[in-house]
């Protein structure tokens, strides 16, 4: 249990002790306090599963990518080894033909090898026009895909900051109704120490027997706070295993289900409960 599951646990409990005017001490319930980390803990989740799927998809989409320049590159290797050869067979055609007919003028043979010369230019430069531009398509790819994850981020971040934003006014809230039950338990305690000191006066200017007779008989033999009364008590006396001081004169500590209370020694009135 973290600092503010306690403290919300501990007002809640103060809470309870405040309306209730002390005469049960029951367990807070702590299911809001549940639901509300079970919330936080399953968004947190999704954003990591939405991430988890981005990062694969681009991953994939990198994988994709190179296979296709892979098979374009070897089609294009392909073409050029077809062209080269069919190149080759044309010449030895050529060959073949100047053989048979004896060789014909020099000018003819060297304008063939023009030729060819120029279609192995061409060829060439055709090969490195197409492998330019499937470089550019695979940039503009990645390009786009780094552009779609950055979106993504920035989506996943304005979603944190918002449920970061929804958490504190929350938290806002819970720390208002702290404070306001707190002011309500304390006007509650000095609304009772008012009541008791006025039985003090009371008992003051009577004597003995008009003190005895005062306090109802179901009284006497208990602890009073306001309209309850505990018969179930025990007196404190080791006062450093409570961390507490001794008492002024006319009180002493006592401690009723785990709370211990201040009582006044003439009347059996609870005048304060020690935190």
């Amino acid at each position: 249990m973290n600092t503010f599951t306690k403290t919300l646990t501990a007002s809640t409990f103060a809470i309870s002790v405040a309306l209730s005017g002390g005469a049960a001490f029951a367990e807070p319930p702590a299911e809001s306090v549940k639901d509300y980390n079970k919330e936080v803990t399953e968004a947190a989740k999704d954003r990591a599963k939405d991430q988890q799927e981005l990062t694969k998809e681009l991953i994939e989409a990198e994988a994709e990518e190179r296979e296709e320049i892979r098979e374009a590159k070897a089609e294009a290797q392909e073409e050029y080894k077809e062209a080269v050869q069919e190149e080759n067979e044309e010449i030895q055609e050529q060959r073949e033909d100047i053989r048979e007919a004896k060789m014909e003028t020099q000018d003819e043979i060297q304008e063939n090898r023009e030729e060819i010369r120029e279609a192995q230019m061409e060829t060439q430069q055709e090969y490195a026009e197409a492998r330019k531009e499937q470089q550019e398509d695979v940039k503009e790819a990645k390009k786009e895909a780094q552009q779609e994850w950055a979106e993504a981020q920035e989506e996943n971040r304005d979603n944190a900051m918002e449920q970061r934003a929804e958490v504190r006014e929350a938290r806002g809230e819970m720390t208002e109704d702290i404070q306001e039950a707190r002011e309500e338990r304390e006007e509650d305690l000095m609304e009772a120490r008012a009541e008791i000191q006025d039985a003090r006066q009371e008992a003051t200017d009577s004597d003995a027997m008009e003190t005895e007779t005062q306090i109802p008989a179901t009284y006497r033999d208990g602890l009073i706070y306001r309209d309850t009364v505990y018969n179930d008590y025990s007196v404190v006396e080791d006062y450093d295993a409570y961390e507490l001081e001794a008492p002024e004169t006319g009180y002493y500590y006592a401690e009723i289900d785990g709370d211990v209370v201040l009582v006044s020694n003439d009347t059996g009135y609870i005048v304060e409960f020690v935190d």
